[in-house]
């Protein structure tokens, strides 16, 4: 049981480490398949708050990462475009998943705590989208995935997809200079629950030297369009456990 245990989590994170895009053997969209945005996120690895950021959430109820998450979605939707998957926004249905929660902060706690909770967090989530996500590579039960589309009530010719932009700082010769390190992580789930596409990309800024400002629109637009960029020009290879 010790050896079955420690393959599972040797190979679990030999795929961490691995750019992949894999798809379903029997999915093979000839046209634009229509793909509900189900789950939405971006996540910046360092914990650090700033107080300003604190500030803002009180006074405009807004996360302060909105704006750079907002951002990235479209590079996101062009780049899945080209692999046949048409991404669009119904936050009607997509907000439906929050039902799965054991307790939605905003509805018990307001915006401005929800916002706060999720800047201590380093998150920003899509408004239009629900709370609970799929794309996570772990090894989850079937019944997670059939309770997603069931809850969506996903129609036989409907996909939903999860994804995950997560960003840090990668320090430069001595920390005098900092670029965005970007993970780009994506799961489709069809109507059945059965993951028909998947993805795992990386993509870097330039280098921004002398400043503590590394994190803003244009190093983290240029990362997205790197990670995109390699989703696109990768192989799409079969699902494999390997890389799950």
């Amino acid at each position: 049981m010790k050896n079955l245990y420690f393959l599972i989590l040797s190979l679990f994170v030999i795929g961490c480490s691995t750019s992949y895009v894999q798809k379903s053997p029997e999915w093979n969209p000839t046209t634009p398949q229509k793909t509900l945005l189900g789950y939405y996120k971006l996540k910046k690895v360092e914990k650090d708050v700033d107080l300003l950021d604190v500030v803002k959430v009180l006074a405009t109820d807004e996360n302060p990462f909105q704006n750079i998450g907002i951002l990235t979605v479209p590079p996101l939707k062009a780049g899945l475009k080209k692999r046949n998957i048409d991404l669009y926004v119904d936050s009607s249905r997509a907000k439906k998943l929050n039902e799965m929660q054991l307790l939605d902060l905003e509805d018990s706690a307001g915006k401005k705590i929800s916002n706060l909770a999720k800047l201590g967090a380093g998150e920003w989530i899509h408004p239009k989208t629900g709370n609970i996500r799929f794309d996570a590579r772990e090894i989850r039960l079937g019944e997670f995935y059939n309770e997603i589309v069931k809850t969506i009530d996903l129609k036989d010719n409907e996909l939903v997809l999860s994804a995950e932009v997560s960003v840090k700082g990668e320090d430069v010769f001595l920390g005098l200079g900092k670029k965005v390190g970007m993970t780009l992580t994506s799961r489709i789930l069809n109507s059945s629950g059965k993951t028909v596409y998947e993805s795992n990309t990386f993509g870097e800024s330039s280098t921004v030297w002398l400043s503590s400002d590394w994190l803003n629109e244009e190093t983290v637009m240029e990362a997205m369009s790197n990670a995109v960029n390699e989703m696109i020009s990768l192989e799409m290879d079969e699902l494999s456990f390997l890389k799950m």
